[in-house]
This record gives structure tokens, sequence and C-alpha cells, in this order.
């Protein structure tokens, strides 16, 4: 049954991982003269972060639970603001 809802894109409360929101460049600065999806990508990736994806509102973050605090924290350390953080 879950082999089923995970190949046509749904979940049968499986995995869980973390989430990070973070707002369209606008609201945050732009670093070092690279544009904030490129930072973000570059920052989020080396931290270990699984996914980025661009939504109509930003973008959002996903990655492991175990790598979480490390994607946060590295987020963080470069002045990315998140909207929140969560374990979903």
């Amino acid at each position: 049954m879950r082999n089923a809802f995970t190949r046509f894109g749904g979940h049968a409360g499986g995995r869980r991982g973390g989430l990070v929101p973070v707002p369209p460049c606008g609201t945050v600065p732009c670093h070092q003269g690279v544009g904030h999806e490129d930072a973000l990508i570059e920052v989020a990736l080396e931290a270990g972060a699984d996914d980025i994806i661009s939504t109509g509102d930003g973008f959002e973050i996903r990655c492991d639970v175990h790598a979480f605090d490390r994607v946060a924290h590295a987020l963080e350390h470069r002045g990315i603001k998140a909207e929140s953080a969560e374990i979903a």
C-alpha cells in the first residue's frame, strides 16, 4: 500500500523530515553580490538539504531529520532568514 501512495505522489504517513520555508529575495538581503536564490541553494545543499522548492511565496527547503539543525544553522549563519523551521 505504501508503494502505491509513493508511486502516485501521496504518502502513508511514512518519513519525517525538516521543512524550512524562506521568503522571496526582496524580503531578505542578497549575499556578496550573489542572488538570493543562488546563495540559498549553495548554503542549503552544502549543509545537507535534500531539496529546495521554489514556491509562489519563496522557497521551501526540505531535509532529513538528522540534517535539520545543520541546515537551519547554516542559513542563519549566512543571514538568510527563514519564516519558520519545523520537523514535519
